[in-house]
């Protein structure tokens, strides 16, 4: 097991989605201690359109024999965020690592009745000239 990261602190942010829970999963497997976030803390109260929850990501950092510590937390809400931060300085002292992967478009996608897959790439990736 690689141990480059042994004894550092990271966090997380959209940590149940597949990218997010990716980075999560990869950094306990570097031994890492990982904070990770997101709304949904299970499949019972899992948002319409996402993927994974917070106890999915868990389990699978728990059976690679990581330190998983996941935080329920939607981060268009200032006070949870700010929440998040305080906790790992109390149990933690420091933040070594922050990786965000937060997305939460989805809900704009589909107030708007559009399918992400039919629209064109400049509306993930920003302007690019290149696309057109």
């Amino acid at each position: 097991m690689n141990k480059t990261l042994k004894d550092r602190v990271a966090l997380v942010t959209g940590g149940s989605g597949r990218v997010g829970g990716g980075v999560a999963e990869g950094l306990a497997e570097a031994v890492a201690t990982v904070y990770f976030t997101a709304r949904t803390l299970n499949q019972t109260s899992k948002t319409p359109g996402t993927v994974g929850s917070l106890d999915e990501t868990a389990e699978r950092i728990n059976q690679i024999g990581g330190k998983a510590f996941p935080i329920q937390c939607d981060h268009t809400n200032d006070v949870q965020v700010r929440d998040v931060f305080r906790s790992i300085e109390r149990a933690q002292g420091r933040l070594d690592i922050l990786v965000n992967a937060v997305w939460g478009g989805y809900k704009h996608l589909r107030a708007e009745g559009k399918d992400r897959m039919t629209m064109p790439p400049q509306c993930f990736l920003g302007h690019s000239a290149d696309l057109q």
